[in-house]
């Protein structure tokens, strides 16, 4: 299986449900594999719990979406450029669509592409 559709049979099993961090929120209503790891995600988005609009119609394409998020720990790692501590990762597909669901709305909000619907 390609990446397209292993994300969009994650974001089969968390359809309709939302997720969401510092006041985003995202609930995904249609997922779509377009093929050439490209997904076609709609969403409903709120911020700070009213509903908003992103990009006009809050419909998002991921090319070749990432498979690995951080899994909450570190390891230290020391180079030419000093010791440092780095995230270790896991394959997680359900959270991996949420996390570029909400880092696009993050973008999204930030360059003020979106409006408040209620």
């Amino acid at each position: 299986m390609n990446k397209g559709q292993l994300i969009k049979m994650a974001g089969d099993k968390i359809k309709n449900q939302e997720f969401g961090t510092n006041g985003f929120r995202g609930k995904i209503l249609s997922i779509e594999d377009l093929g050439n790891n490209l997904v076609k995600v709609i969403i409903e988005a709120k911020l700070n719990g009213k509903l908003i609009l992103i990009g006009g119609d809050n419909i998002f394409f991921f090319q070749n979406p990432p498979l690995l998020v951080p899994d909450g720990t570190t390891r230290t790692i020391t180079d030419d450029t000093g010791t440092y501590e780095a995230n270790n990762f896991e394959e997680n597909h359900e959270k991996a669509i949420e996390v570029i669901i909400l880092q696009e709305m993050k973008l999204q909000h930030k360059g003020k592409n979106f409006k408040f619907l209620d």
